[in-house]
């Protein structure tokens, strides 16, 4: 009786508590569910989060970015890119186990909400790319002692980093790049002895070199002071820190040897100290950093020759050594170790000797640059199977022009001593963009089948010996934008053809060409693009050739002088026209002239720019945050074409060299024809906006997709920011 009665007593205290537990369980559910619907309601109830509705029988916890522990309190919120445009409410610390807050890529306006200062159990905090302004506070150790993670990169935030943050003693990630801090660097980040990744790079501080309290971070192994103002030299204590895996300290005042401590960090696999003011030579120790990957010690004045070590590291993928003093030929032992390099850079430098014909083993070598340089002897006719970009201009290259590269989208090999006929083969290049092989000795006539290279936006032949007529074909290639056949023997008439594509840029002059220039190349704007070729006529005083002699009467002469008056006047009332209408459709903000625009295309279009313009509206925002917009457009041609269209705003003002590597930049992705990289359409740009024009990705992805690249590509843009394109 006594052992029945006392597990009626168990049975009892297990029910009683299961439906104490039930209960608790569902009262933490219920307050936790009315928080987050006051936070939905203080950000104005947008629609991103319409599933957060209690009209619904759905759990909270499966609420778009809500995750929740076993008895139903929300421990992660995570809305990164949701279009969020109001403050962070103070009612999300209310959630008492929140461990993860993720906001990244909003529009969240205001200062640091000291309000999540009440978040105890924060660990990771992630308020990047979004609209934050003002000094970072000094109390800002109040945040939760257990916080392992502060991510405030990509904001406004002003003044200096406050010292106190030393005493978030947990924090292991600190991110902070990309803002307008201006004040020398805290001491107190010293003594932050579990931090593993430390980035600071992007930001207008006090120059100063790199403080000695860094020493104290055993732990680091990433450090970003990319563009950050550094000066002196590196100090040794850098290469005591063995764990050290990403070392970005590119476009600094950084000066003196690279200290030998470097090469003796054995997990290194990125480093970038690209354009600062290093010299003395590059050791052969460089070879025993078997983890390198990515290695830019560009823009400097290092001088010696290249390591033969470095063609020994296996996992090596980008080399950037351009622009030093670098001297003697390539030499790699063989078999070449680094097979997997993507892209090498050895461009301005004095380097000599042939073209190294290792280089032609290397399969996924995509870009190559060697141009500015001393390099002679003929071209292999292997070059690499994957190569996309090749620039060996400015060189002695001789012999023929290789003709193997099947995948080039751009070739340029301009002032070499390159001979023989343009080979029949290279205009089967489908995909080529750029083709500049100016100033060589090549002989021979334009192959016709130049025709088939519809991509093609750069074409420049001159200063070559090319003879016979400029073929008609030329005509179709609709994307072409710049032509430059001058200073060669070319003769014949200038085919009408020509003057079908409105090219911006046309040089013809220095030829033997003869008879009349077509009537739609006879504009001012042309006035210098057949100088020096005698028999060459017009029927217009625009251009620097002589007046075409016709009949006694001049009939002909008059009634095409007609036609281009007329044209003309056409021409003027449709630019009037298109003027008023873009101005009514658009209008002026805030008494602020429209701005100009740009255009470069990597396919054959067939709408306008004003339609893209024309379609950047709320109504078809798809996608926004700190680093720009994504807009689907449905363009008003014959087939209703659906894309879509990244709007980078420039808050800083470019200059004309980071303007000319936007193009050069853009250029290289509009080339590259991959299945799995969304197909590039078209730039265009003005003085502070930039719009890539995508093709639209139907499966409803695109805008995930292509914030996922772009915040990637943010991500590493402290190392990005103002190089070659990658």
């Amino acid at each position: 009786m006594v052992a029945k009665a006392i597990s009626s007593s168990l049975l009892l205290l297990i029910i009683f508590s299961s439906s104490s537990l039930a209960a608790s369980q569902t009262k933490t559910e219920d307050g936790e569910r009315q928080i987050l619907l006051r936070i939905r309601k203080d950000w104005g109830n947008p629609s991103v989060l319409g599933s957060w509705n209690d009209s619904t029988p759905t759990r909270h916890c499966k609420w778009t970015g809500i995750q929740c522990s076993a008895d139903g309190s929300v421990t992660n919120i995570t809305l990164s890119n949701q279009n969020i445009a109001q403050p962070i409410p103070a009612a999300i610390c209310k959630l008492k186990n929140l461990s993860i807050l993720d906001l990244s890529y909003n529009d969240i306006p205001g200062t640091f909400p000291t309000s999540l200062y009440n978040c105890s159990n924060l660990l990771y905090l992630d308020l990047s790319s979004n609209h934050l302004v003002g000094v970072i506070p000094s109390d800002i150790y109040r945040l939760s002692p257990r916080l392992t993670d502060l991510i405030l990169s990509d904001n406004n935030f002003t003044g200096e980093i406050p010292p106190s943050i030393g005493r978030l003693s947990a924090i292991e990630h600190l991110s902070l790049y990309t803002n307008f801090f201006n004040a020398s660097f805290p001491a107190g980040l010293g003594n932050l002895s579990n931090l593993q990744t430390l980035r600071l790079g992007r930001n207008p501080f006090a120059p100063a070199t790199i403080p000695p309290t860094f020493r104290n971070l055993t732990q680091l192994s990433f450090l970003g002071m990319g563009q950050a103002n550094l000066k002196g030299e590196i100090p040794e204590f850098i290469g005591e820190l063995t764990g050290m895996r990403v070392l970005y300290l590119q476009q600094n005042s950084l000066s003196g040897s690279i200290p030998a401590g470097i090469w003796n960090l054995k997990s290194l696999s990125v480093l970038y100290m690209f354009d600062n003011r290093f010299s003395g030579e590059i050791p052969e120790s460089i070879g025993e950093l078997t983890e390198m990957t990515e290695l830019a010690l560009a823009e400097n004045s290092l001088s010696g020759s290249i390591p033969n070590g470095i063609w020994n590291l296996k996992k090596l993928r980008t080399l950037y050594l351009y622009a030093n003093n670098l001297t003697g030929a390539i030499n790699i032992d063989r078999p070449i170790g680094a097979l997997g390099l993507e892209q090498i850079d050895v461009s301005a430098n004095q380097l000599n000797g042939s073209f190294p014909e290792e280089f032609g083993k290397l399969q996924n070598l995509a870009i190559l640059d060697m141009f500015d340089n001393r390099f002679s002897g003929t071209l292999p006719d292997k070059l690499p199977p994957g190569l996309r970009w090749l620039d060996i201009a400015n060189n002695k290259f001789s012999g023929n022009i290789p003709s193997t590269a099947k995948s080039l989208r751009s070739l340029t090999a301009y002032n070499n001593l390159l001979s023989g006929n343009i080979p029949v083969v290279l205009t089967g290049i489908s995909e080529l963009v750029v083709l500049y092989l100016g100033g060589n000795q090549i002989s021979g006539q334009i192959p016709p089948g130049i025709s088939e290279l519809k991509y093609l936006s750069v074409l420049n032949l001159s200063s070559n010996h090319l003879v016979g007529e400029i073929p008609a074909a030329i005509g179709s290639l609709q994307v072409l934008k710049s032509l430059d056949l001058s200073t060669n023997q070319l003769s014949g008439s200038i085919p009408s053809e020509i003057g079908d594509l409105r090219l911006p840029k046309l040089n013809l002059s220095s030829n033997r060409l003869s008879g009349e220039i077509p009537i739609s190349l006879q504009d001012a704007a042309y006035n210098r693009s057949f100088l020096s070729n005698p028999s060459l006529c017009a029927s217009s005083e625009f251009l620097n050739v002589p007046i075409c002699k016709h009949g006694s009467h001049g009939l002909q002469w008059k009634l095409r002088m007609m036609l281009i008056v007329l044209a003309s006047l056409v021409s003027l009332m449709a630019t009037v026209f298109a003027a008023f209408a873009r101005r009514g459709r658009h209008g002026r903000s805030n008494g602020r002239v429209l701005p100009t625009w740009k255009m470069m295309s990597f396919y054959p279009l067939d709408f306008p720019e004003s339609t893209i313009l024309s379609g950047l509206t709320e109504d078809n925002l798809i996608g926004s945050g700190g680093g720009g917009k994504v807009y689907r457009i449905v363009l008003e041609n014959h087939v209703a074409q659906i894309v879509a269209v990244k709007k980078i705003w420039n808050s800083r003002k470019l200059d004309s060299l980071l303007e000319k590597e936007f193009q050069s930049e853009v250029q290289i992705l509009g080339s590259i024809r991959h299945a799995s990289i969304v197909k590039l359409l078209c730039c265009l740009w003005s003085v502070d906006m930039k719009l890539l024009v995508y093709e639209y990705m139907e499966n409803g992805s695109l805008d995930r997709w292509l914030h996922k690249k772009w915040r990637v590509g943010e991500q590493i843009e402290e190392m990005n920011s103002d190089h070659r394109p990658l």
